[in-house]
């Protein structure tokens, strides 16, 4: 039983008292009779009590209800994906390299202190075929180079794929002896190539 029901039975109940406080008598029950004071005091205590009551009530019911609160969390936003914008690097190709070919020779091969002979170099394609502008370099130990009056000459070699170099052996050599020319031949396109060729001192 709730406070406001149990108030308002004990404010009729006092409310009851106080009417009927001359006493009543119905069958077995019997009310005994009360003072005048005390009937005043019980109808002052019981419509106080069911006026208590019926204004709980009525704040009750003119009391709206209060909405209840639902927590809404936002999910959060999405993360935006950062998208590569660098350029893709292209792959390295590499340069097809052809083969090149020499032929070196010494005319003559063997000659006397202080002599001279011509180192001559062919430059040739795969397929056989002669390749100018191509760069040669020869170097030998002792001598000179007619054209260079060095130890080392450098040139290219003409239409037809040729080059010569005069070479004269230095005229206090001992002999026999022999020396040995280093012959480079390099182009763009191709493989570098290298080779020696030997010359007697006799």
């Amino acid at each position: 039983m709730t406070i406001p029901i149990a108030s308002r039975i004990a404010g009729r109940i006092d409310l009851l008292a106080g009417l009927f406080g001359c006493g009543v008598k119905a069958k077995e029950l019997e009310a005994p009779k009360k003072s005048s004071l005390s009937r005043i005091f019980s109808i002052l205590l019981g419509a106080a009590m069911i006026g208590v009551t019926a204004c709980s009530a009525l704040t009750s019911f003119l009391s709206p209800p209060q909405p209840t609160l639902v927590s809404t969390v936002e999910p959060p936003a999405p993360t935006p994906t950062l998208e590569s914008s660098a350029t893709p690097i292209p792959p390295t190709i590499t340069e097809q390299l052809y083969p090149l070919i020499i032929n070196v020779i010494a005319d003559p091969a063997t000659i006397s202190p202080g002599g001279t002979t011509v180192i001559r170099m062919e430059a040739l394609s795969a397929a056989a075929t002669p390749v100018k502008n191509v760069t040669v370099q020869i170097e030998v130990e002792v001598g000179i180079f007619s054209d260079t009056n060095d130890l080392k000459i450098t040139g290219t070699t003409d239409s037809n794929g040729l080059f010569t170099a005069e070479w004269q052996c230095p005229p206090g050599v001992p002999f026999p002896s022999e020396y040995y020319f280093m012959i480079k031949a390099s182009k763009a396109g191709f493989v570098e190539n290298s080779q020696r060729i030997l010359v007697s001192i006799r």
